[in-house]
């Protein structure tokens, strides 16, 4: 097997698969780059050498992910589960082990997702609205008054969703950094076994606390409902929960960082959302594509024997397969010749941010709002703001599930007019 120097396979074929996550905190997209030479799903080999089909041609993604013949869950289509003949590694064990709407098929899938789809759909979201840009104001006012240097991760991005998600579920505040602390753990991809499975502990004795809480003081919030409403066992309350945590706070985060990093290294497509030339939600979609927040959630599993017409690629009943969000919204087949580029007026930004079919994210629309009404809010504060090191040196999170910044040191300089020239 050839090896380039940093210690990356060089041969992508069947023989050597591409292993993911060799270099914790590499650029996702570079790495997706790299598998994308092999193909349109060729084998990647996941943490504790467990091998899966990653697919990074988009119109693939989208056919398989609208497909009955490809399922999230485990218990059910990937043989040897179970009984423990498959060595799990501990972060695959967190994604792939849970009882909620993310793992389950057919019937049972759209019985787990009902709930949270009635309690984030559009009308309800609207509804929102206002609490979103009052936490967005209340955490600028705080900002504001800042000098030198602000981490726009750690002071913003990370609490907009957090505290929008909080109010959503009736967390109370004692518990917002808590919660926001254990679930980023859950995203580490480079956390071994051990460590993992201690995340995974941290995260379920805070929800259960949760629970309990709610249950001796129910309120009007989505915990009380699905613990007075939903027909739920504990452990699928449990799992229900921790999706919602985990996909309503982690995902929105790097939404918004990546967003302001996006439009503060490309200033020309800044000037057109000032001027009027461009809306914000053009911008939402246009980051959503470019650096979308989601590299790929493990894993996916094929029902029965198919042959993908378009491709002619052949799927193994119980072989597992990796969606790479990230490498789909740079396929050139369909976003052309400059999918590399960003650009907010884009006439066509089809992506796969949240997915596609029966598993379409149901907080699509509430993270919309979160990320347009905070980046908007950000650069009518700070018209000025600049990147306080070089865009290179700005560092990925170490996974390969997450596509975000460990922090964004931004310098807000003075408030005034926006620069359009």
């Amino acid at each position: 097997m050839e090896s380039s120097q940093n210690g990356i396979s060089a041969d992508f074929g069947a023989k050597c698969p591409f292993r993911m996550g060799v270099l914790p905190g590499r650029d996702p997209l570079e790495e997706a780059a790299e598998i994308r030479r092999s193909g349109h799903c060729p084998t990647v080999a996941l943490p504790g050498g467990l091998e899966a089909k990653a697919v990074v041609d988009h119109a693939l993604a989208r056919r398989l992910l609208t497909s009955s013949l490809v399922s999230r869950d485990a218990r059910r289509h990937w043989p040897g589960y179970l009984d423990g003949t498959i060595d799990v590694d501990g972060i695959i064990a967190i994604w792939v082990g849970t009882e909620n709407a993310l793992n389950s098929y057919d019937q049972e899938h759209r019985r787990l997702r009902a709930p949270i789809t009635e309690a984030l759909s559009r009308r309800r979201v609207a509804a929102m609205v206002p609490v979103i840009r009052k936490v967005v104001d209340s955490l600028l006012d705080g900002i504001e008054g800042s000098a030198g240097v602000v981490d726009a991760v750690e002071a913003f991005a990370t609490q907009v969703p957090l505290r929008v998600t909080a109010s959503l579920l009736g967390i109370e505040p004692r518990k917002h950094a808590p919660f926001r602390t254990a679930i980023g753990s859950l995203f580490d991809t480079g956390a071994t076994a051990a460590e993992a499975a201690g995340h995974q502990a941290v995260v379920s004795a805070l929800i259960q606390e949760l629970i309990g809480h709610k249950r001796e003081r129910p309120g009007d919030d989505l915990t009380s409902d699905l613990i007075r409403e939903a027909d739920l066992s504990d452990r699928q309350l449990h799992d229900q929960l921790m999706l919602i945590i985990g996909a309503g706070i982690e995902t929105t985060v790097h939404g918004i960082g990546t967003l302001l990093v996006n439009l503060m290294t490309h200033p020309e497509q800044l000037r057109l959302l000032v001027s009027g030339k461009a809306t914000w939600e053009q911008a939402c979609e246009e980051s959503l594509r470019y650096r979308g927040p989601i590299g790929g959630v493990p894993l996916r599993f094929v029902v029965s024997d198919f042959t993908d017409p378009d491709t002619g690629e052949g799927f193994t009943r119980g072989e597992p397969v990796l969606i790479n969000f990230g490498a789909a919204g740079r396929d050139a087949a369909v976003h052309g010749p400059s999918a590399d580029s960003f650009d907010i007026t884009r006439r066509q930004k089809p992506h796969l941010a949240f997915g596609a079919g029966p598993h379409f994210c149901p907080g699509a629309a509430l993270a919309r709002q979160e990320i347009t009404v905070a980046a908007a809010s950000w650069f009518a504060r700070f018209p000025r703001c600049e990147l306080a090191v070089e865009p290179s040196e700005l560092r990925f999170l170490p996974s390969w599930i997450i596509n975000g910044y460990v922090q964004v040191p931004i310098r807000l300089r003075a408030a005034g007019a926006f620069r359009t020239a």
